[in-house]
């Protein structure tokens, strides 16, 4: 399993104590070498840093979708334990100096053995969701869900946490959608999971994904959104 503490943490830490390199004309210099202060790298701002926010990466997806940002795989699933050391080590440190603290699990929480306990613990490290929820709309693949024998568990974990909303993502109908997240089956499997959503008591939503395969079947997918 991956975690993104270090290049996050140690990035924000640097500007933080306000230890970033400078350069000539006493320009700072990100980590990534450029000298320009840009509004879309995150690593150079004008502004003191306020919060951490931490992305931990602690299970791999059953799909790999053409399209994903960012590029999920099957990778391992990091134990319980380690996400709880991680989390209290990271929140820990930002308490120490005064800065906010938060963070989400990647890449799909619902294939994580342990994932009826994430809710409720990423949720207690979360510094913005002031009481709530940060799974609404929780936001998956829904393979997991049909894969899994406790899945009610695990929805019955995410409503009792806040969430309201299971969030699936729809690339065409049948062997369209399927080849698009590289998994045969999968779009039966996320339909099944949005059934088990709705017998737990949950709304969903979802993301259509027009490409040249799918906008054929556009009518078909406005029936099953409307199912």
């Amino acid at each position: 399993a991956r975690c993104h503490i270090g290049p996050v943490l140690c990035g924000s830490m640097s500007h933080c104590a306000g230890s970033g390199r400078r350069r000539g004309g006493g320009r700072r210099e990100n980590q990534y070498g450029v000298r320009a202060v840009r509004g879309d790298d995150g690593a150079v701002s004008e502004g003191p840093v306020r919060l951490v926010y931490l992305c931990l990466e602690v299970a791999g997806c059953p799909t790999v979708c053409r399209h994903c940002w960012a590029q999920g795989t099957g990778y391992g699933m990091m134990p319980l334990a380690d996400v709880e050391w991680v989390l209290a080590r990271a929140h820990e440190y930002c308490d120490g100096r005064g800065l906010g603290f938060d963070s989400y699990p990647m890449h799909e929480l619902a294939a994580h053995p342990d994932a009826a306990e994430l809710f409720g613990l990423f949720n207690s490290h979360s510094g913005t969701v002031a009481g709530g929820t940060m799974f609404e709309p929780w936001p998956t693949t829904g393979v997991p869900l049909a894969l899994r024998e406790d899945w009610g568990d695990v929805l019955r974990a995410a409503a009792g946490t806040g969430t309201k909303c299971l969030w699936l993502a729809f690339h065409g109908v049948g062997e369209v959608h399927d080849r698009q997240v590289s998994r045969p089956g999968a779009y039966a499997e996320s339909c099944l999971a949005a059934e088990r959503a709705h017998d737990a008591g949950l709304s969903v939503g979802c993301n259509i994904f027009l490409t040249r395969d799918s906008l054929s079947q556009l009518d078909e997918l406005i029936g099953v959104v409307g199912r």
